[in-house]
């Protein structure tokens, strides 16, 4: 049987645990330097609990980030559907990145917006990615199953959004 390949739109299950499953989004794929850019969304379902794609994708938005299709690709996150993603809801982070002696601002394409600032150094992340056990692991913990880590807030809507500001507050 062939393996599952992550799609823009696909809606994919998360285990949170024996009775509940979270569920996120593939919203873009191989865009910049992100393998595939997911969100997670807010609500837990009991496994039994039949639930439509587009109210799925409707919930509010929990977790976004750039990760890899391996839990999709091996079967541990299921696909339900797919159902094209709202991009106007899909935050798009600035992140700092660091060319040829010097710190930069670049756009979430990849695009260098400005000589970045100590205030952006200080306000932008460097581009980075989680791993989809990261992602898991993080929706389990916003629904009491292990620890939230610091290293959490990273995906979570609040600091996308953050950093898709222009300038840092």
């Amino acid at each position: 049987m062939a393996k599952p390949r992550a799609k823009i739109g696909d809606v994919f299950s998360i285990p949170i645990d024996d009775q509940r499953v979270g569920y996120g989004q593939v919203v873009l794929k191989n865009h910049s330097s992100f393998p595939i850019y997911i969100v997670v969304f807010w609500t837990a379902y009991d496994r039994n609990h039949e639930i439509s794609l587009a109210e799925i994708v409707a919930d509010e938005i929990a977790l976004v980030g750039g990760s890899m299709d391996s839990r999709i690709y091996h079967g541990m996150w299921k696909i339900i559907g797919n159902i094209g993603p709202d991009q106007s809801r899909i935050p798009r982070p600035n992140f700092k990145v660091y060319i040829g002696h010097s710190d930069f601002v670049e756009n979430f394409d990849g695009n260098r917006l400005r000589k970045a600032t100590p205030e952006d150094v200080r306000h932008y992340d460097n581009r980075w990615s989680r791993s989809p056990m990261g992602f898991e692991s993080a929706i389990k913990a916003f629904h009491g199953v292990g620890n939230w880590e610091p290293d959490f807030d990273k995906l979570t809507l609040k600091h996308a959004l953050d950093q898709a500001t222009d300038a840092p507050n």
